[in-house]
């Protein structure tokens, strides 16, 4: 099977400086990338992407694990820098894969996604990096939002976990030190 037109390409350009970075689209391997189910009160964060995968589609904030960086230093980091806010995460509460296929069939994107819940400690959501609107939503209205059925899960999760955390039934924030 040949490569898609653009490979070598988008790899040449993934190497500066002489340091590797991987391809996001056509990538050697799976990416390893977090997700926040932020909650403020009932609220939860969602974000509707400026960038591929998912150009203009709603879903949680979140993006790429760097080199160095914990699970929880990635969550933190990803949504300050998508809409500006500070962030608890508490519990893993997604392990999914996302992969996206081209029209040949060769896969385009590979992300394997690790969403935590976080809750809201401070700041003003707004759209940054990565992203063309930021809106807190309640629960029961997810569903006018077109999100994948394996997003929504996780965040119908989160929502369960913060309820309990909210009635002292289970625990606080983890660290975000890394090894």
């Amino acid at each position: 099977m040949s490569l898609p037109s653009g490979y070598e390409r988008e790899t040449a350009l993934n190497v500066r400086a002489g340091e590797q970075r991987w391809a996001r689209s056509y990538p050697r391997r799976p990416i390893p990338a977090v997700g926040g189910v932020v909650v403020k009160g009932r609220d939860v964060l969602l974000v509707m992407r400026g960038k591929e995968p998912g150009y203009g589609e709603w879903s949680i904030p979140g993006g790429a694990i760097h080199v160095g960086e914990t699970m929880e230093q990635a969550v933190v980091r990803e949504i300050s820098e998508e809409v500006g806010i500070l962030t608890d995460p508490v519990q893993l509460v997604g392990i999914l894969d996302r992969i996206i296929h081209d029209e040949r069939g060769m896969v385009r994107y590979h992300y394997v996604l690790l969403d935590f819940l976080c809750l809201y400690r401070s700041g003003k959501a707004k759209p940054g990096s990565d992203v063309l609107e930021a809106r807190w939503v309640r629960d029961a209205e997810l569903g006018g939002y077109a999100l994948p059925e394996e997003t929504e899960e996780v965040i119908r999760k989160g929502l369960e976990v913060a309820g309990s955390i909210l009635l002292g039934r289970k625990k606080k924030p983890v660290k975000t030190t890394g090894s």
